[in-house]
């Protein structure tokens, strides 16, 4: 059974976000050289070639989580460069 079919039964919104690659502290305790060395590794595979902001995922997540998303259903909101794309080349 799909997620757009269970919301209908229950009434329980389904509108899952997927993240790209992020710049976050996450990586912090890595230190400046290899933390930066990372990030490049990830540019480099990003079709948008820049990594993405905890601002842009929040913002999609506000959308997600508001009235506009009303009609929004069966998929999943890719935030991520474009980096999803790449396994269908």
């Amino acid at each position: 059974m799909s997620h757009t079919k269970r919301k209908t039964e229950h009434q329980v919104s389904y509108r899952p976000l997927s993240p790209g690659p992020t710049i976050t502290n996450a990586f912090a305790p890595l230190g400046p050289e290899r933390r930066a060395a990372l990030y490049e590794e990830l540019r480099e595979t990003v079709p948008l070639h820049r990594l993405g902001t905890a601002t842009e995922l929040a913002k999609a997540a506000v959308y997600l989580a508001s009235d506009e998303s009303a009609y929004t259903a069966g998929t999943v909101l890719r935030v991520d460069g474009g980096i999803g794309q790449l396994a269908y080349w």
